[in-house]
């Protein structure tokens, strides 16, 4: 089981919500759906992204376009991390948008979320992550500002 914890300790290009993908991966003309859903073949799911997908749109968000793809959900920061980790799980005081999938340009994700809240979450070698979200996003501008490609 993963434990949910405030994460202090850095992350860089090929960590946290970057799925792991080398730059060249993250500037090809593959689209961020395809890269997303790749993502499905290249690590163990316990889904396939097309179920992954059909929980979001049930009890999440999704967001496809041609500079990213996304799927996230509000959750309750301090829920077991078995229930922020399930898809199928409603939260009715969501503090965190827990992000399931980024493929593509994350400044743009970021901004398409529809409410802001104050922590994000995702998952890391299968483990959860949670970060005060705009520690989060000053992070990701900082990255994205040194390494373009991001």
């Amino acid at each position: 089981m993963t434990k949910s914890t405030t994460n202090s300790d850095s992350w860089g290009p090929t960590d946290g919500p970057f799925l792991g993908l080398t730059p060249p991966e993250r500037t090809s003309s593959v689209a961020p759906f395809a890269l997303a859903k790749a993502v499905y073949w290249q690590e163990p799911c316990a889904r396939s992204f097309e179920e992954d997908l059909d929980w979001h749109l049930k009890t999440g968000y999704v967001v496809s376009r041609p500079e990213f793809f996304a799927m996230a959900r509000p959750v309750d920061k301090n829920a077991a991390a078995s229930l922020i980790v399930n898809p199928g799980i409603s939260f009715s005081k969501p503090d965190c948008w827990h992000i399931w999938l980024v493929a593509g340009d994350m400044m743009m994700a970021l901004d398409a979320l529809p409410f802001p809240l104050p922590f994000i979450s995702f998952e890391r070698n299968n483990k959860l992550k949670v970060y005060e979200y705009r520690r989060f996003l000053r992070r990701c501008e900082a990255l994205c500002q040194s390494n373009p490609v991001l």
